[in-house]
């Protein structure tokens, strides 16, 4: 699946001309695949918490935007499942 691709592939996926490749450096230094970034930035699906776009320094609201439609797209939002 898309949580299985490489950082490379899933940054050139989010928007085909390669754009957001400037994040691909930060990403490598604290994780390598697609599913650790969701993982810790995501649990929950939905979108990405703020950290991701502070983490980062994504500052460009376009590429802020490409990262939430991705998540919009592929991440389900999962209820916090509560247990007695």
């Amino acid at each position: 699946g898309r949580l299985s691709a490489s950082l490379h592939e899933w940054l050139l996926e989010l928007d085909g001309l390669g754009f957001l490749m400037e994040y691909h450096r930060a990403l490598r230094r604290h994780f390598t695949s697609v599913s650790q970034v969701v993982d810790y930035y995501a649990p929950l699906g939905g979108c990405f918490d703020q950290r991701f776009f502070a983490d980062l320094g994504v500052c460009k609201l376009g590429h802020r935007r490409l990262f939430e439609k991705w998540c919009r797209d592929e991440l389900p939002y999962q209820k916090p499942t509560f247990t007695r």
